[in-house]
């Protein structure tokens, strides 16, 4: 038996979850797509390739993520701390 890998027959998008068959099932393939983000399968290749579209937009967002990236607990506490202590000096 063997694992294989369903993909869209349209789209080529991977179907999640892999089947364990001793024949292989329509639209699927022996090649493990681990690794790859929103696998597509190309066929004449044999193998797996990320979407471009949605690999680009996530990495939009991860970029907006890190732009707009809030300062852990420990560098607010920090901050506080730093501020309380000028306060109290201007008050000496």
């Amino acid at each position: 038996m063997t694992w294989y890998f369903k993909y869209d027959e349209a789209t080529k998008e991977l179907v999640p979850g892999a089947v364990n068959a001793d024949t292989q099932p329509a639209n699927s393939t022996a090649v493990d797509p681990a690794g790859t983000m929103f696998p597509v399968y190309v066929p004449s290749t044999d193998s797996w390739k990320s979407d471009e579209v949605k690999l680009a937009k996530w990495n939009a967002q991860i970029k907006q993520q890190e732009e707009n990236k809030q300062p852990d607990l420990q560098a607010q506490i920090a901050d506080l701390y730093a501020r309380q202590l000028q306060q109290e000096m201007k008050g000496l």
